[in-house]
């Protein structure tokens, strides 16, 4: 919920987003990626800066309570990209 309100509040309106959720080696992850289109004038919309939340401080304290690992940061294409990785316990996917 953290990283997709963040880019609600970061990315240029124009911004696709992906939610990715599978198994790994690691255990579980979950990603959420925002591409960085072009600026125009409706990109700008998405500027928009609002009352501070935990952040990413404190969704990687979430994450790491939870026994998972957390990384954040610029994606190849300018987007961004939170990747959180949980251990699976025991528990099958189907």
């Amino acid at each position: 919920m953290e990283a997709l309100t963040n880019v609600r509040r970061h990315a240029p309106g124009a911004a696709v987003v992906r939610v990715r959720l599978h198994r790994a080696a690691e255990g579980i992850e979950l990603s959420v990626a925002n591409s960085a289109p072009a600026r125009g004038p409706s990109a700008l919309l998405g500027l928009r800066k609002r009352g501070g939340g935990p952040g990413l401080a404190g969704l990687r304290g979430r994450v790491e309570a939870a026994g998972g690992t957390l990384r954040a940061g610029a994606s190849t294409d300018g987007g961004w990209r939170v990747c959180a990785v949980f251990p699976a316990r025991g528990h099958s996917l189907g």
